[in-house]
């Protein structure tokens, strides 16, 4: 189905138009960021597994991980227990501000 990707619970993720301009984030970043922001609506936190956002991306868990990786390296998340399967992901000011 066309436009499946970035559907979440039922939910339809966006992202700030200085995120989609900045240059540092490469497309996969933006859509996982996408898919964790839509996540984050509930609790203010995430915690999807990479396989879980893979599955919705259709790539694998360690592209995730290096998606989170380099979002949690340019400051758009913080994640509690990162190592742990009860980690927290959470958006950083620098997205709510913008």
């Amino acid at each position: 189905m066309k436009g499946e990707w970035y559907k979440v619970n039922d939910k339809f993720s966006k992202l700030n138009y200085s995120v989609l301009e900045d240059k540092s984030l490469s497309d996969k970043d933006k859509i996982v960021l996408s898919i964790i922001s839509s996540l984050t609506n509930n609790k203010g936190y995430a915690y999807a597994t990479n396989k879980y956002i893979s599955d919705i991306v259709k790539c694998t868990p360690k592209t995730i991980s290096k998606c989170i990786n380099h979002l949690k390296k340019l400051n758009y998340l913080t994640i509690t227990d990162p190592k742990s399967y009860k980690r927290k992901m959470y958006l950083t000011s620098k997205i709510n501000s913008m």
